[in-house]
């Protein structure tokens, strides 16, 4: 669309979900022009079983808005330890379905439906992510699986 409005129907989160699915891997579309906007949102598809490394970037603040399927992000601590974890799912559900966190800390996402399709909102400029020495750096590693039913078990979900 004209003049910066970006518009996002259901066939373009259902195609970002078949895409995931099929590829075993995150999906997003990107709603801002670039990573020096000043604010940078995304929408992002995430599939059950892709394990995402625990990450952080540069910027403190960061928001999450679920709008289809349940997850659960886990902030950490400098040195690993989990620092708290939220459960999110699709609003009409009841329960939480946003997460703001102002605080620089590393954060998984674990989802717990087929897919999971939120919102991320975060200041910009982005300037890369950085992930910590205490995660496995191969997340599809036998280590990585391992670290992954570690991480579920410590906050309830196995």
């Amino acid at each position: 669309m004209a003049g910066g409005v970006v518009l996002v129907s259901r066939e373009d989160v259902d195609r970002l979900a078949v895409q995931a699915r099929g590829t075993g891997r995150v999906t997003r579309l990107l709603m801002h022009q670039g990573a020096d906007d000043p604010f940078q949102e995304m929408l992002i598809v995430h599939p059950r079983g892709m394990r995402y490394m625990p990450h952080r970037s540069n910027q403190a603040v960061r928001s999450y808005y679920l709008l289809d399927g349940e997850l659960v992000i886990i902030l950490f601590d400098e040195d690993g330890a989990i620092h708290e974890h939220a459960r999110l799912r699709d609003a009409t559900l009841g329960g939480p379905f946003l997460i703001r966190f102002a605080e620089h800390r590393y954060h998984a996402v674990i989802v717990l439906s087929e897919t999971a399709t939120f919102v991320e909102t975060a200041p910009g400029p982005f300037t890369g992510t950085e992930y910590p020495p205490w995660a496995p750096t191969d997340m599809n590693s036998p280590e990585g699986a391992a670290y992954v039913r570690e991480l579920s078990a410590a906050v309830g979900l196995s």
